[in-house]
């Protein structure tokens, strides 16, 4: 395991203070954070921290004692106390960003108190919340104090490095994939700024990557669950992961066994060579040997019983069949010998008095046993036991091949072995995940997917320009073969022949730190620099306000609408006037004018005298017809303020009130059209003639189609209204009307293909893509987004969403179930209306192909038979039979001796095997012999011997 080395306490360099203070760069990742200098000095060149962007505190534990990044030795113990600042990729939780901060500015050496006296240049996310960039902004500017600060994308960050080292012109275009620890980005980039619009984040990067190969590998090796950690994995993902260039090809290779042990990767899990209990004393190894002796004599004790068992029922068996005999019952006599296969009366009396010595033997050794059980086993323990003395307590009959492999000896357990992890597929399975996040179950789109919705957002032009320069930056985009898979990607996406080129960040993981670091050297911190928020800035504009710059985010302000003021209802002929403050206004309405004023209506040289008084004037527009027809609302929008003394805005200018007088003019002239009507007149052109030719109302202007609109053959008309009004002399204008048709849900999704049929190994991986169907919808935009499913999976199949490729589930047995009949289902998009879903379906047909898989198995396990001694060579003892439920020449069996054993023609060859016991049958074919006397021996008698 990696163990981390506690960061030292850098001294501030003297080249960072003079002649002004350097720069402090901070890549804020959400796996790793790096902090150095932005100073052209060569010892500070590159980050001077690397750690874990974590923290671990005991509850109650107080802030000292938190322990931050590289002071963590290990992870993993104290991973359930562990804590972020980020929630994916975004600043959150603002307590462990000012640890981190904290840790930062000790160990570079910042030792100003109360403040830091040094610019910061920090990344954040692509379209960062304003709010979480407003609480960034006051913990540096109202906690740290700092001068400036200046905010960019990592990689937007690393893609104007690598573009500054290839020595490109400036301004670029390009677009960027950037994967990270918790999710991944398409920013793309439009003469050096960023468009925020049309960028998308993933979320799949390098957590997922490794939770799914720990998930992976902790099914494969149950027993090491403990030890498959997130750590490990983490490790295992970056040294020993790949990204294919061809997924499903790759994953063909890995079945050739001679390529898994030359590409498998063994790692070696930690573990302890001890054996508890290692120092066995005498005592204690006599008993366990006594032990063993007792279960050795129990074992041949049943093992006779058995046996005793077995022989007396056969001996019951040929008995009765012999009583037939006896009995008269010829028929049933012969019947039985044929089921016994046997051909006479003295062969069956042959065996039955051979089974009843064998019966009569076994039960003398069994109380022999019995007997001398304990004189054995006393008489063993009264010496020191070697391995070979339970031997001779075993019965003859008992093979010794059991007892050496079943009693006595033991596999040899290699500890180091079993402590090993063969990691195969899971090397390029888990980078996949990158393009095809459904194989963790993630319902979106891969990467590659998101690219090319982004680029269809561009024109055709824009596209080559984008497509041009792609950049691959990010931790998690280094994986040897990235590079080639998304050429590859993108050489099945853009048209033919077309060009496209893909560069990969020259260090993936830190070019954003070097990107930061190039920035805030070519652009210095002072004044109304470009990119850089002073703290004036940060005090006037609010937190959430961006400098932007060429690696920046783009900046949305916050607009917040305020309800407007309150304001008197307008009259509708006359008004009341009021008095107040001095004012020389007049309020005019469609008919009439309403005046109000406070000015003295006598003797104004002596104002304490004045009198105030009010009336209403009533002024009457007569209309001239001056004015042509117009397209707008004719109408006054007025607002006053809160007061109702206070002047009218919009018609101050139309009168005049003369102060000494009262008399009220006209300042301008005054429209009287605002209560005018209007004939309108269509005049029909284009590709709307056959679609618009007359006006429902021609007073008010509705227009009616006479026909209906199809979007997917018109998508939009044009034509133009002519409006004329009753004045003398009449006036008219013209009105270019385009008009938009507005797709409804009205086609059905169409498959490509009326039926499906595909055939797969019964032997395929769960998980492996079987056949893929689609579908077109002619309607567009969301009517047009198909999502796919399936009606009868029957728990083997399933289909992506998204894709429409059908997998496998969980495994197939083609003996059980030889092809499927499965159901597509592609339904679009109903958009606000979920009762406008149409769908349409297609049969699949799965065939089943045969892999060996299936051993031959015998019909009877057991086959009893018997044969005379004296049968010629040739003859036909028994026929056994073995059945294989495979088909082909997976199906084909051969039959040999050595068991019986049956084997198949599969590849590779599977073989099943039964017992066969073969009794042999004794014949009278020899002679008798004397034995006493010896052959030629005299013997000499003596006569008169009495007889």
């Amino acid at each position: 395991d990696i163990k981390a080395t506690p960061d030292p306490l850098y001294e501030l360099p003297g080249q960072c203070l003079t002649p002004s203070p350097a720069p402090i760069v901070i890549d804020n990742g959400s796996f790793q954070t790096r902090a150095g200098w932005a100073t052209s000095a060569d010892e500070l060149h590159t980050p001077r921290l690397l750690f874990r962007s974590v923290a671990a505190r005991s509850r109650g534990a107080a802030r000292s004692e938190t322990q931050i990044g590289n002071d963590i030795p290990n992870l993993e113990p104290l991973r359930w106390l562990l804590k972020s600042q980020f929630d994916r990729n975004v600043v959150v939780n603002f307590e462990i960003q000012e640890l981190i901060f904290d840790y930062v500015f000790t160990h570079l050496g910042v030792t100003s108190e109360g403040c830091v006296d040094h610019p910061i240049v920090v990344t954040e996310a692509p379209c960062n919340p304003l709010h979480c960039r407003q609480m960034m902004s006051e913990l540096l500017f109202e906690c740290y104090r700092v001068p400036h600060v200046s905010y960019g994308v990592d990689g937007l960050y690393s893609f104007y490095h690598n573009n500054n080292q290839r020595n490109l012109q400036l301004p670029q275009t390009g677009i960027v994939l950037s994967s990270g620890y918790h999710c991944s980005h398409i920013l793309p980039v439009i003469n050096g700024r960023f468009d925020a619009v049309n960028c998308k984040r993933v979320n799949v990067a390098g957590s997922q990557a490794a939770t799914y190969l720990q998930r992976l590998l902790q099914l494969k090796y149950p027993g090491h669950l403990a030890a498959i950690t997130l750590s490990r994995m983490e490790e295992l993902l970056h040294d020993h992961s790949y990204s294919a260039v061809d997924y499903h090809g790759e994953l063909e290779k890995w079945r050739c066994p001679e390529f898994y042990e030359r590409e498998v990767h063994r790692m070696q899990l930690p573990f302890s060579g001890k054996v508890p209990g290692g120092c066995v004393s005498v005592e204690e190894r006599q008993e366990r040997r006594a032990q063993q002796l007792r279960r050795l004599q129990e074992i041949n004790s049943r093992r006779r019983e058995e046996k005793l068992q077995q022989d007396q029922e056969r001996l019951d068996r040929l008995m009765a069949v012999q009583e037939l005999l006896e009995d008269g019952l010829l028929d049933q006599f012969h019947r039985s010998l044929v089921e016994l296969n046997m051909d006479s009366a003295e062969e069956l009396q042959s065996y039955i008095n051979k089974l009843q010595v064998a019966v009569d033997q076994s039960r003398q050794k069994l109380l022999q046993s019995d007997g001398g059980e304990g004189k054995a086993e006393v008489s063993e323990l009264d010496h020191p036991i070697d391995e070979g003395d339970g031997v001779a307590l075993m019965d003859a009959d008992f093979p010794e091949e059991m007892l050496s492999e079943k009693c006595f000896s033991q596999p040899a357990f290699n500890m180091a072995e079993y402590h090993q992890l063969f990691v195969g597929t899971e090397r390029l399975r888990c980078p996949e995940i990158l393009f095809q996040p459904s194989l963790i179950g993630e319902d979106q789109m891969g990467l590659m997917e998101t690219l090319q919705y982004v680029l269809a957002r561009y024109t055709p032009e824009q596209q080559e320009a984008l497509v041009s320069n792609v950049f691959l930056t990010g931790g998690n985009m280094q994986y040897p073969g990235m590079k080639e898979r998304v050429e590859r990607e993108l050489l099945a996406m853009r048209p033919f022949q077309s060009h496209f080129k893909v560069t990969m960040a020259t260090q993936p993981a830190l070019d954003a730190w070097f990107g930061a670091r190039d920035w805030a050297l070519e652009h210095p911190a002072a004044g109304e620099a470009e990119g850089w928020i002073s703290r004036q800035d940060y005090e006037e504009k609010g937190g959430e306000y961006l400098s932007e710059h060429c690696s920046s985010n783009a900046f949305v302000p916050l607009k917040v609408a305020k309800p407007a003021p309150a304001r008197p209802a307008e009259p509708s002929a006359t008004s009341q006037t009021s008095t107040g403050a001095p004012a020389d206004i007049a309020m005019v309405t469609s008919a009439s004018a309403y005046v109000s004023t406070n000015a003295t209506m006598d003797n104004p040289e002596n104002p304490r005298n004045a009198r105030r008084d009010s009336d209403f004037l009533i002024i009457t527009i007569l209309d001239v017809n001056d004015n042509r027809p117009i397209f707008t609302k004719t109408s006054y929008r007025v607002e006053a303020k809160d007061d109702g003394n206070s002047p009218v805005n919009g018609l101050q200018d139309s009168f005049g009130i003369d102060l000494h007088t009262g008399a009220v003019f006209v300042r301008k002239p005054i429209n009287r059209e605002l209560v005018a009507t209007f004939e309108i007149i269509v005049s029909v052109h284009d590709n709307a003639s056959d679609i618009i030719d007359k006006l429902e109302d021609p007073s008010i202007g509705k227009i009616v189609a006479n026909q209906t609109v199809d979007y997917e053959q018109v998508q939009w008309l044009n034509f133009t209204i002519q409006a004329q009004d009753h004045g003398t002399p009449p006036r008219s204008t013209e009105l270019p009307v385009y008009l938009l048709i507005v797709d409804v849900n009205d086609n059905n999704p169409v498959f490509l293909q009326p039926s499906y049929q595909v055939a797969v190994l019964e032997s395929v991986d769960l998980g492996t893509n079987v056949v893929r169907v689609r579908a077109t919808d002619a309607d567009s935009g969301l009517f047009a987004v198909i999502e796919y499913s399936l009606v009868d999976g029957l728990g083997k199949f399933n289909i992506r969403p998204t894709t429409g490729e059908i997998y496998i589930l969980s495994p197939l047995d083609r003996e059980t179930i030889d092809h499927y009949t499965l159901t597509a289902v592609a339904r679009d998009n109903p958009g606000g209306s979920p009762n406008n879903r149409r769908e349409n379906s297609v049969q699949v047909l799965v065939t089943v192909l045969d892999v060996n898989d299936y051993r031959p198995r015998f019909t009877t396990a057991v086959y009893n038979t018997s044969v005379f001694e004296n049968e010629p060579s040739g003859t036909s003892v028994i026929t056994v039979s073995a059945v294989d439920l495979d088909e082909g020449q997976n199906a084909v069996v051969f039959y040999s001796m050595f068991g019986p054993v049956a084997t198949d023609q599969g590849r590779p060859p599977l073989s099943g095997t039964a017992d066969l016991i073969i009794i042999v049958i004794d014949v009278n074919d020899n002679r008798p012999v004397f034995v006493r006397p010896a052959n030629g021996t005299i013997i000499h008698i003596t006569e008169e011997q009495p007889p």
